[in-house]
């Protein structure tokens, strides 16, 4: 069975979800498969991207029965800085309150695992780019910055196919939510057979 991951996030021009190309080359690099990324992505590792948190939350508990009929788990990554809002948290929540909240009304709770990001996606990218790990142009770097989707994609693309697992993986360390995220794809997917 695969796993599925629902991003907060909404697609780019494409028709391919270039975050979640990133997420599901460094679950290859984590668990030293040999499948190819598209194979992966086919038939083990789902991604959709919802369009916002409030829809994300919408999906969690309207669709996630069905979701977890035909997956191993279902994983909900949100950005940070509104997931307390998003579920009526003032103040300075702590991340466990905030997951337990966005988990209210969804059925079967024990198939969905919550991930916040530290901030949003925007934190993600900055931190690639003051990484040193890429060859990406500064003007891409602003453009992404700047939510121009086309832009966005450029730089998880670049992510995903034109670096090295050793700089991947040293991305992750840098990025500890979604080192987090794929660390727990990983662990999911262990139990299913590689075909490599």
């Amino acid at each position: 069975m695969p796993v599925t991951v629902l991003y907060e996030d909404d697609w780019g021009p494409g028709e391919e979800f270039k975050l979640h190309h990133f997420v599901g080359q460094c679950v290859i690099d984590c668990l030293g498969w040999t499948l190819p990324l598209h194979q992966v992505r086919t038939s083990r590792l789902q991604g959709i991207p919802v369009g916002g948190n409030a829809d994300l939350r919408k999906k969690c508990q309207r669709d996630l029965k069905k979701l977890s009929d035909r997956n191993l788990r279902v994983f909900a990554l949100y950005d940070n800085d509104k997931a307390a809002r998003l579920v009526n948290l003032v103040g300075n929540a702590c991340r466990p309150m905030i997951c337990q909240r966005l988990k209210e009304g969804c059925d079967p709770v024990n198939k969905l695992e919550i991930v916040l990001l530290q901030k949003n996606l925007e934190t993600v990218i900055e931190v690639i780019r003051d990484s040193g790990l890429t060859s990406i142009q500064p003007q891409i770097f602003q453009d992404a910055l700047c939510k121009r989707r086309a832009m966005r994609d450029r730089v998880f693309s670049h992510c995903a196919y034109l670096l090295t697992p050793d700089a991947r993986t040293r991305l992750l360390e840098r990025l500890p939510d979604l080192g987090r995220l794929v660390s727990r794809i990983a662990e999911c997917l262990k139990q299913e057979p590689s075909g490599a």
